[in-house]
């Protein structure tokens, strides 16, 4: 009970002890039996999958392989990508969030906030949302949403007043389902 305890919210481990209670005493009905199997689902999930920041060793953990499933990501050593991540943690700007399938130990899901500092707003700051991407084999257990939320939770800690991204029109439908807003166009030149 004390693991439990420490991975769960104190209105978390209520609902749990009702439930437990409710169910030995067999008054649950059909609509509160379903509630409890949602929350007994989503508190798998959470024991399941750890959002953190991205750490050397998860050049080991597949970190690479996912953002191929992305784009190009060509051949990195390991040695290059641990001086890379040291750049990127040297910057209060750049944060790379994943989350890590603690059965597998595989990294799952990742995106990344980047902070852009403005003179405009009063010396605002806003935050750009990048590379964004789910493993094919963990698709439909809402990691994206959950990574999005995340970084929008940390644009907003890090005192952005606004965070974007830009997104091609197939995937438009999942950002409006994470809260975000078409609000224009990209325009790109790539050298």
């Amino acid at each position: 009970a004390g693991s439990l305890q420490r991975l769960l919210t104190s209105r978390e481990l209520a609902c749990v002890y009702t439930n437990y209670s409710l169910l030995k005493s067999k008054k649950l009905n059909i609509n509160e039996y379903f509630l409890l199997y949602a929350l007994s689902y989503c508190l798998i999930l959470r024991m399941a999958y750890q959002i953190r920041n991205l750490e050397k060793g998860d050049f080991r953990k597949g970190y690479l392989n996912l953002l191929t499933q992305l784009t190009t990501v060509g051949e990195i050593s390991e040695e290059d990508f641990s001086a890379r991540l040291k750049e990127m943690d040297e910057s209060p700007d750049y944060h790379i969030r994943v989350i890590e399938d603690s059965a597998s130990g595989k990294i799952v899901a990742s995106g990344t906030l980047l902070v852009e500092r403005k003179f405009i707003h009063q010396c605002g700051k806003v935050g750009h949302i990048e590379d964004v991407v789910v493993n094919v084999d963990t698709r439909g257990q809402s990691l994206g949403r959950k990574i999005v939320d995340d970084l929008k939770r940390l644009g907003q800690e890090l005192g952005c007043y606004k965070v974007i991204l830009d997104c091609s029109n197939s995937n438009v439908s999942f950002y409006e389902k994470c809260n975000m807003t078409n609000k224009g166009i990209e325009m790109v030149i790539y050298f």
